[in-house]
């Protein structure tokens, strides 16, 4: 389990649970040209329009996450998980898609990324 000193209190029926946030700012066209602010996690390009989030600590559960990307150009983009093993390897893929094809993100297009995870088996 996570083992950090993490912020109180967050009011919620499940047991510790934990938001991480994220902001990812595309800075250039090709792989690995991004920029983060983040604190927990890393984020990565893994081919085009596939991230890969990769967390720094185990979780129990990943309970929710809402991912939004902001174009700098008008764009009809959605996100989509892929995969997660937020208890194993530690990561979450997902895909950012137009009209249901991967599609690499713009120099100044912006992801903003929200999880919410589990910190606790009780």
């Amino acid at each position: 389990m996570a083992n950090r000193l993490f912020k109180q209190f967050l009011y919620s029926l499940e047991r510790q649970p934990v938001v991480l946030n994220a902001v990812v700012t595309v800075t250039g066209e090709g792989p690995n040209t991004i920029t983060t602010d983040v604190k927990g996690l890393e984020v990565a390009v893994s081919d085009p329009g596939e991230w890969t989030i990769t967390l720094e600590d185990k979780y129990q559960a990943l309970l929710n996450a809402n991912i939004t990307v902001q174009a700098a150009t008008e764009a009809d983009l959605t996100t989509q998980i892929k995969s997660e093993d937020v208890d194993g390897a530690k990561t979450i893929v997902f895909s950012t898609l137009a009209e249901a094809t991967p599609t690499a993100l713009s120099t100044g297009d912006k992801i903003y990324i929200t999880l919410l995870l589990r910190n606790s088996s009780l």
